[in-house]
């Protein structure tokens, strides 16, 4: 009953906020607006919804794999909460020039990951692409969370929705978690539903919006826990029948939960902060006291954390690091690799002075 009363007080607002949202949309459909390209094809990676839904790590698997194919792959971000401003080289893809603060944790993450790939964050995509173009030879950009950012000209869109949200009954910011209504998906090339192993049973609805190229579910997958003492890996069967305290600061925290339950713990006591969270000394002692006072043997995190933990967690406690991974569907990597070789001779034929 109160959810519904918050809902029914901030229509209002949701409704003002859809309509400015329907009139950028329409501004750049009818070319008021103007979008801008780079001399390289551009696959966005984006959501509908406010939240956790895994771009980050669909990031650094679309990214992965057009390396495989022989690409020199740039990213570029915002860097949410970043304490920096302007455009900033994260990485070059063999140094890091940035630190979590300076870039942001997800950026920072994805550069640590992808020693290859070229990691730029900037308000303003568009000249972040053109540097990672005209300074780095990228000749594929990879836009995290910018299927709203439509300045920033794209070849394909990607757009990831968490399963296990039924779109139905879905409202617009501040009422609900929408970022833009649902008829946006017209936008998109493919939808991939994560936090599922397969497609969820309403997945048909979204096609009443208009051609989707390509639907699928792609599940989460432990990838690696690593103990932060000696830097090592560990066998997943250490955890077996122990007990845990699992904490995170994300935008899903009950899918990195899922994760550990899966290693068959006896107990898994847990402790969530904000996603994005900036951890202080007072966060570490309160997780070390939720260990002492629960008698949990384990201590266990995910590595976007655990990127902003390295400087103030005390060395001689230990801690496991658990590294996740998306596995996209293999028909969808081979229907998005095609769709950008045919893009690329048109985009590469483009110099950017033409669109300044």
């Amino acid at each position: 009953m109160a959810n519904r009363l918050v809902t029914l007080l901030l229509s209002p607002a949701s409704l003002l906020f859809g309509v400015i949202v329907w009139l950028r949309n329409l501004a750049y459909t009818k070319g008021w607006l103007r979008s801008y390209t780079v001399p390289a094809p551009v696959v966005s990676v984006g959501n509908l919804t406010v939240g956790g839904t895994g771009k980050t790590p669909m990031v650094i698997a679309l990214a992965g794999f057009f390396m495989e194919q022989g690409y020199h792959v740039g990213i570029v971000s915002r860097g949410f909460r970043r304490k920096s401003r302007g455009v900033r080289l994260v990485s070059d893809g063999k140094t890091l020039f940035a630190n979590a603060q300076e870039s942001g944790d997800e950026p920072y993450l994805m550069a640590e990951q992808l020693r290859r790939a070229v990691v730029i964050v900037g308000e303003d995509r568009v000249s972040a692409a053109r540097m990672a173009v005209d300074r780095f030879g990228c000749n594929l950009i990879l836009a995290d969370d910018a299927f709203q950012h439509r300045r920033l000209h794209r070849d394909a869109d990607v757009v990831l929705w968490a399963a296990d949200q039924n779109p139905k009954g879905q409202f617009i910011l501040p009422s609900g978690r929408l970022r833009e209504p649902l008829n946006a998906i017209r936008r998109a090339d493919f939808l991939l539903f994560t936090r599922a192993a397969t497609l969820p049973v309403y997945h048909r609805c979204f096609e009443q919006y208009g051609h989707i190229r390509h639907q699928a579910s792609v599940p989460m997958y432990l990838q690696a826990i690593w103990d932060i003492r000696n830097n090592e890996v560990i066998r997943e069967l250490t955890f077996k029948n122990q007990r845990i305290l699992a904490f995170c600061g994300l935008g899903c925290p009950e899918q990195f939960f899922e994760a550990i339950k899966r290693l068959e713990p006896e107990i898994i006591d847990t402790i969530t902060f904000p996603d994005h969270h900036a951890y202080s000394s007072r966060d570490v002692k309160r997780i070390l006291r939720g260990q002492q006072k629960k008698n949990d043997q384990y201590l266990v995190t995910t590595r976007k954390d655990w990127i902003k933990l390295k400087t103030i967690w005390p060395s001689e406690r230990p801690l496991y690091v658990v590294e996740m991974e998306l596995r996209p569907d293999p028909i969808f990597l081979q229907q998005l690799l095609h769709t950008i070789r045919q893009h690329s001779r048109k985009a590469l034929a483009k110099h950017p002075m033409n669109d300044r």
